[in-house]
């Protein structure tokens, strides 16, 4: 036997007790100082146990992943499930633009000029519903996260595909579930019914802090405020959802000291218990933003943790609780991104740039750069990534990121990862106190 190297340690010296979390199986221990000191004993002894007590402890490791087969290679078996989940057809995700059209100016949209005002014509639907029959009988689920623009201006595109995918879902036994992202300005009550009768599981909505530096960040296009509607609208649509509203604070240099802010702004309208918010970190996607506007990754996680602190009063634990994914993201697994043109991307950052499209779904053609960029990148070649305690939990973060700019956001992301196990340790023991990451003597790091 031998221990993974995806396990991280924390040390709560209040109690005297230790916290375990393996990033691949995601399995989380918490032990006593006795067992810590049998776990060291083991480690030392290549896990060859000596009694009863330590064959016991040793079969409950091995439960959680903590401990493996010495035959086994960890990162091959990673590298295994990446391809396979990067390759699966067993599911289909879309992101679908309806319209490039945006009545809001937000000073940092990566989508610059890109804001075409007219609908998706009825072709480019009838195409999309095309593609999604070609492959409904090989699938078992189907993704759609409708986007834009402002997707809401095209409410009756919504409608359309919403009717087409649901008969076709039926049809084929094949689960659905869709999510949309909004500027919230038209997310009235009547809409969001709507939505929620179009099946739509989850929204996105952003907020960057109080009114005034909301309004001067996100205005609409003629300049006037939008905050004031937005609260209005959250506070109209509660209970609609089944799940809470994510509210994404888009955090840069400027409103750093103000993301918290928006916690007491959902207490004074009695939204904390509907809305979920969270920081969003504002990057020069595209060059449509100053580098020195935007936070350092370092910073940002500093950032984020004070926040992260402040919502685990107001949020359970396990709404953050890290979970293994085996691809990164849509850029490196079965889907796209259609925009009103019929276009196709893989990041919804590429959606409207010539240079990142692969293809168009009336075409019917492929462009292969983009793809190849995509795919062919492997994370496991970087030393750092493949000797990290977290790589199956980030699996190298942003695809787009280090193809175009060679670099990732590792400190913001190892950061949250433990403050989010300290989170869920605490839920789950609430004796535990004040954890903190610990590096063990036989050579184990978080990070």
């Amino acid at each position: 036997m031998k221990q993974s190297q995806f396990n991280l340690f924390f040390e709560d010296k209040g109690t005297s007790r230790f916290v375990i979390f393996n990033a691949k199986s995601t399995a989380l221990a918490v032990i006593s100082e006795k067992e810590m000191e049998l776990y060291k004993k083991l480690f030392s002894s290549n896990f060859e146990y000596t009694n009863q007590e330590e064959k016991n402890f040793l079969q409950e490791l091995k439960k959680g992943q903590f401990v493996f087969d010495d035959n086994e290679n960890e990162i091959e078996v990673l590298k295994y499930l990446q391809k396979s989940s990067q390759f699966s057809k067993n599911s289909l995700s879309l992101t679908i633009a309806p319209t490039m059209a945006c009545n809001f100016g937000c000073v940092y949209c990566y989508q610059g000029e890109h804001n075409e005002a007219k609908k998706m014509s009825k072709d480019v639907q009838e195409s999309i519903v095309k593609f999604v029959k070609s492959r409904i009988r090989k699938i078992n689920h189907l993704s759609i996260t409708w986007y834009g623009g402002e997707p809401l201006l095209a409410m009756d595109v919504i409608e359309n595909l919403t009717n087409e995918f649901l008969k076709l879902c039926k049809e084929n036994n094949v689960s659905y579930y869709s999510s949309i992202i909004t500027n919230g300005y038209f997310f009235t009550k009547e809409v969001a019914q709507k939505l929620r009768d179009f099946n739509v599981s989850t929204v996105q909505i952003t907020i960057d802090g109080p009114k005034e530096y909301h309004d001067s960040k996100r205005p609409l296009k003629n300049g006037g405020g939008t905050f004031d509607t937005i609260i209005a609208n959250l506070i109209a649509t509660k209970g609609i959802f089944p799940n809470k509203i994510s509210l994404r604070i888009n955090t840069d240099q400027y409103n750093q000291d103000k993301v918290k802010d928006v916690i007491e702004i959902l207490k004074q309208n009695n939204l904390e218990n509907d809305v979920y918010p969270y920081l969003g970190h504002v990057d020069a996607t595209n060059d449509f933003y100053d580098d020195e506007k935007c936070l350092t990754t370092e910073k940002f996680a500093d950032i984020r943790e004070s926040f992260q602190k402040e919502m685990c009063c107001e949020q359970p634990a396990m709404a953050e609780y890290p979970r293994a994914k085996f691809n990164a993201c849509l850029a490196d697994s079965e889907g796209y991104v259609v925009d009103p043109n019929g276009d196709l991307t893989k990041c919804w950052c590429d959606i409207g740039h010539d240079e990142y499209c692969v293809g168009n779904i009336i075409k019917g053609d492929t462009k292969f750069k983009r793809l190849i960029e995509y795919f062919n990148y492997d994370v496991f070649s970087d030393p750092k990534c493949k000797n990290c305690s977290i790589i199956p939990i980030c699996m190298g973060g942003c695809p787009r990121r280090r193809i175009d700019k060679g670099h990732t956001i590792c400190a913001s992301a190892k950061k949250m990862i433990n403050n989010n196990v300290v989170a869920a340790a605490k839920e789950k023991d609430k004796t535990l106190e004040s954890m903190e990451p610990i590096q063990m003597n036989f050579g184990i790091v978080n990070g």
